[in-house]
């Protein structure tokens, strides 16, 4: 039986973003904005992303899909 090898001093990646923003634009959003999700999002993790944003940054955001992808635009 071959034994898996222990590695010692080896740091965790941090998975937040750099300075705890996100990737997409939520914060700087207007009434009426709007952005297309990278094409290998998938639209039920877009609708989860616009809900927790929305929650996050008192907003109402919407996802719909449209030729060429997944887009997202702030309501309110």
């Amino acid at each position: 039986m071959s034994k898996i090898a222990i590695d010692r001093d080896i740091p965790k990646p941090n998975k937040r973003r750099r300075n705890g923003k996100s990737k997409y634009p939520w914060e700087e959003m207007k009434v009426g904005d709007s952005f297309a999700f990278p094409h290998h999002i998938q639209k039920k993790s877009a609708y989860s992303f616009a809900y927790q944003a929305g929650k996050k940054y008192n907003a109402k955001f919407e996802v719909e899909t449209v030729e060429g992808g997944i887009r997202c635009w702030r309501m309110e």
